[in-house]
């Protein structure tokens, strides 16, 4: 990354919250009982809970906070619930989001030991420097800053916890076991727990294997570095299952400076304007890349909180921890942009039907009634985004996600998991852009793409139009020297063939009618497709 992008310090560094770091212990004899037991204490205390006199927030922060005590499995079951809008009021699935950036660390002996062991050699034989303070700490890792020996070069090291992956395959045979009992119950089917726990299963078991994730930081980096965004590069040579080593990026986590930002405005503001960063422009940046992202590329970050959004001058920004790493199969993508496309464009009519589309099939006689529904709480949604002095929080789309999610839920209709992530994520970066640019319209953004689409399109399809004209173009010259060259032809094939001239004749003005006609042909199929493609 170049120098000139690198941002000055925030002048005053708010404390981050830190958690004491807590040993690692291997998983014993009786796991599993214990962890039913830890299963059932949460159910009672979700029981009590229903009972006691509390605003909804704080319930929904001491779900949260039993959740985040217990650590591992937990905090990946909360992370994936964070989604489901349709099961859980917005409070709860907000507060739980806030578990995807906080985790327990573990001491910097057992750290050190794992690295070691992993790399098959000392830490002071491959780096120069490594310092002892996570920079982060997570459910599944823990990341350090270092210096590599061999080039002088600034990394971030990514270590896994240790046992994590015998105590998280432990836990799954639990949640697997819980999703069927539960999905024996028919009243609560329409939750798809057993699709919970296989997409449950798929994540960690990619994400406890950081060769993929090695990958996937590689294959982001080749998207997204063209386009201005700053992406980590992975060196190979140190990354295997269990260490990635990739450069450090030095600027500034949107993070702090929201923390600042609520401190201190007024200082804030004087570093965004020192650095030229213009918050609303990095906001309208980073929702636009993620729409390309998902629609485009296929490949998108998950998790686009602050802690994963880096800051950089001139209102650049770097994306940080591919752990979250998203795709979706083509028939499902295909259906998320139609639907994005529908609702930007107001047709919230179509856009309904195939939100249902997407869901399990409904009965034909409730769905005129449903999509009446939809299309209605859709409609307030987007009013209110219009509606100047209306709390950011109902000015957003995930609002209206929120409510066409209760409404499919009260219909005991399932929702694709695909699509749920799909919606995640632009539920985690519309709360993420609530502080940078509290006026931002994601209706606006999502039009504006959708254009922006539509250009690209049009100026790859124009590229190869002007290719295949200068083909045709040089077969039109070239025409005129392969008639010159005819006659001798006429001569030599009449020669072999034993044609006359006049039969040599007929047949050179046969090839010519063949090539104006083909030539012609290829114009008309040009012409027509600049018509309809370049409007």
């Amino acid at each position: 990354m170049k120098q000139a992008w690198v941002p000055t310090p925030l002048p005053t560094m708010p404390a981050r919250a830190t958690a004491t770091a807590r040993t690692a212990i291997p998983p014993r004899r009786g796991g599993a009982a214990r962890s039913l037991w830890q299963l059932l204490r949460f159910a009672g205390f979700l029981f009590a809970l229903r009972f006691r006199a509390l605003p909804t927030l704080q319930k929904a922060e001491r779900v949260r906070a039993f959740l985040e005590q217990r650590g591992g499995l937990w905090i990946k079951i909360a992370q994936t619930l964070a989604s489901r809008h349709d099961v859980l009021p917005a409070v709860y699935c907000e507060e739980l989001g806030k578990l995807f950036d906080r985790a327990t660390a573990y001491p910097w002996e057992q750290a050190r030991q794992a690295l070691e062991s992993s790399l098959g050699q000392p830490l002071d034989v491959l780096f120069d420097r490594f310092d002892t303070q996570p920079l982060a700490a997570a459910s599944i890792a823990q990341t350090y800053r270092a210096r590599l020996n061999w080039n002088g070069a600034e990394v971030a090291v990514k270590v896994r916890r240790p046992y994590i992956d015998e105590i998280f395959r432990r836990d799954l045979k639990l949640v697997r076991a819980v999703a069927w009992l539960f999905n024996l119950w028919p009243g609560l089917r329409h939750l798809n727990l057993l699709d919970m726990h296989g997409e449950l299963e798929a994540m960690l078991l990619e994400e406890l294997d950081f060769r993929i994730e090695a990958t996937l930081i590689r294959d982001m980096r080749r998207n997204l570095k063209p386009r201005g965004v700053e992406i980590p590069r992975v060196y190979r040579r140190y990354c295997n299952k269990e260490v990635i080593v990739m450069s450090f990026i030095d600027g500034v986590l949107m993070a702090d400076y929201l923390r600042l930002l609520a401190t201190d405005p007024l200082i804030a503001k004087h570093w965004l304007e020192e650095n030229h960063i213009n918050s609303k422009k990095v906001a309208r940046k980073i929702y636009l890349s993620c729409q390309r992202q998902i629609f485009e590329d296929n490949m998108f970050h998950g998790d686009l909180h602050p802690g994963n959004i880096m800051l950089l001058r001139h209102s650049r920004f770097a994306l940080l921890d591919f752990g979250a790493v998203g795709t979706l199969d083509l028939q499902t993508r295909k259906q998320v942009m139609l639907y994005h496309r529908l609702v930007a464009e107001g047709d919230l009519s179509k856009a309904m039907m195939v939100l249902t589309h997407m869901s399990s099939p409904v009965p034909q006689g409730n769905l005129a009634s449903l999509l009446r529904r939809l299309t209605r709480v859709t409609q307030a949604s987007l009013r209110f985004m219009t509606v100047k002095h209306v709390p950011y929080e109902e000015r957003i789309y995930s609002d209206a996600t929120s409510r066409q999610l209760k409404l499919l839920g009260q219909a005991r209709i399932p929702v694709s998991w695909d699509f749920l992530r799909a919606q995640r994520t632009f539920t985690v970066l519309e709360m993420s852009m609530r502080q940078l640019d509290p006026s931002m319209e994601p209706m606006k953004l999502s039009r504006a793409y959708f254009q922006r689409r539509r250009e690209r399109a049009e100026r790859q399809a124009g590229g190869r139009h002007e290719q295949l004209f200068n083909h045709v173009e040089a077969l039109v010259t070239d025409a005129s020297a392969v008639m010159r060259e005819l006659a001798d032809v006429r001569a030599l094939a009449g020669k072999i063939w034993g044609m006359g001239l006049d039969e040599m004749k007929t047949l050179g003005r046969r090839a010519l009618l063949w090539l104006s006609t083909a030539a012609a042909g290829i114009g008309g199929l040009l012409w027509a497709g600049h018509y309809y493609l370049g409007g």
